[in-house]
């Protein structure tokens, strides 16, 4: 999967499901994100060895605990809104270990923006804000 399907051919996110691995009962790593679009399912799973991550087609291969992540922000801000853009972040030292989306149905309607960041051979999600601030013009 890539993501120029993720943008063209999918349509509207309509749910997102987490995929934990579970330890003595208690559910803590999230492993994988299930993105359920109107036209397919894709998952952005945590590759362990070395703390990146990969867009695929396929749940992932451990058994894990499958939670409807959906009524939770960013999620809940985002389902019914479709994949504008896709972008894949390196770190300095060259580790694919992240992603980030920018959910829109058009340009104009103002995008949200979320990122997944393999931290710890975990996928860790955070919402991305615009700043504001005016930049300081120099004092002669």
């Amino acid at each position: 999967m890539d993501s120029y399907t993720i943008c063209n051919e999918l349509g509207r996110l309509e749910d997102v499901i987490g995929h934990f691995l579970e330890d003595d009962g208690i559910t803590e790593m999230l492993i994988s994100l299930e993105f359920v679009f109107e036209h397919g399912r894709v998952f952005q799973e945590a590759i362990p060895e070395f703390d990146e991550i990969s867009i695929k087609a396929l749940p992932p291969d451990e058994d894990c605990v499958p939670v409807h992540l959906g009524n939770l922000e960013p999620w809940s801000l985002v389902l019914g809104r479709g994949a504008l853009w896709v972008w894949d972040l390196r770190n300095h030292q060259g580790y694919a270990d992240g992603l980030q989306y920018s959910f829109a149905n058009t340009v104009s309607d103002g995008e949200i923006i979320v990122q997944l960041m393999v931290i710890g051979s975990q996928i860790s999600v955070y919402s991305v804000a615009e700043s504001h601030n005016k930049w300081l013009q120099p004092t002669p």
